[in-house]
């Protein structure tokens, strides 16, 4: 094997060493925490089952709680049940996103969304400015 260092998150590895000791593999060694990033964030069964199969190289147990994993395991609340309405018009839900990630739009800035509550029946508008907004209902 060879010797090396870290230098700005890149092994340095001596080649002349190498090469002298006819060293045909490498491998890196990491963490627990480097490992359960990279897999996405797994639980510790999956990795230490992988680590028992040879197939990840890692070095120590879990250190860190990820803040991501603590609240991927906090539950949601029910929601309460909604009455819809039993006659048609009765409520109408509407939305005026503006398509600021859209590169082909037509000049149109903004898109108006009406929902009928009743029938669940959707209109979607493609305008220029939100004062056409009301037009479409």
């Amino acid at each position: 094997m060879g010797k090396g260092y870290c230098d700005q998150s890149i092994f340095i590895l001596n080649i002349l060493e190498i090469i002298n000791q006819s060293c045909s593999r490498a491998y890196v060694i990491d963490s627990y925490d480097v490992c359960h990033g990279r897999l996405g964030h797994v639980n510790y069964s999956y990795v230490m089952k992988l680590r028992r199969l040879g197939l990840i190289n890692m070095y120590d147990k879990q250190s860190n709680k990820y803040d991501i994993c603590v609240k991927s395991k906090i539950t949601k609340k029910a929601c309460h049940s909604i009455e819809r309405l039993t006659k048609l018009l009765g409520l109408i839900h509407t939305d005026l996103p503006y398509l600021k990630q859209t590169m082909f739009r037509g000049g149109k800035n903004y898109f108006v969304i009406l929902v009928e509550d009743y029938s669940r029946n959707t209109k979607v508008y493609l305008i220029k400015h939100k004062v056409g907004a009301f037009m479409c209902f």
